[in-house]
């Protein structure tokens, strides 16, 4: 380091503040891959973005670091949305490696996630019905 430059103390953040600096470096993803030039398909750019937004989350970035993703259910439904029950855990870290081989599946082969539809859809007529 020359002379001239000082170093910076470090500057803890609030919830707050890092809550708007990864706003704000989302907001800064959705414009690079509104302006991106390389591809001109809406799909590819959406694409594009859910694999940086993964990656942020994931810690896959130098200038903000990973972050948790635990499911957040309310305690009395005891992790069980629509018959499905999520697991109390950290799903990140490898997000954005698996984005790609999801999306290389047609829309009808996530049967995991068509299941959890069904499953809530078929919850919900039985609670309408009583």
């Amino acid at each position: 380091m020359s002379s001239d430059k000082k170093a910076q103390e470090p500057v803890e953040l609030t919830v707050e503040q890092a809550g708007q600096l990864f706003l704000q470096h989302t907001a800064g993803l959705v414009e690079y891959w509104l302006n991106e030039s390389k591809t001109s398909d809406v799909k590819d750019k959406l694409s594009g973005l859910a694999f940086s937004i993964l990656s942020t989350i994931d810690g896959s970035n130098v200038v903000i670091p990973g972050f948790k993703m635990i499911p957040n259910i309310a305690e009395e439904d005891n992790r069980n949305t629509g018959g499905t029950i999520w697991p109390d855990a950290d799903i990140a870290g490898s997000l954005h490696e698996r984005w790609s081989l999801e999306m290389e599946k047609p829309a009808y082969q996530r049967s995991l996630m068509v299941d959890a539809v069904k499953r809530f859809n078929q919850e919900i007529a039985n609670f309408t019905k009583s």
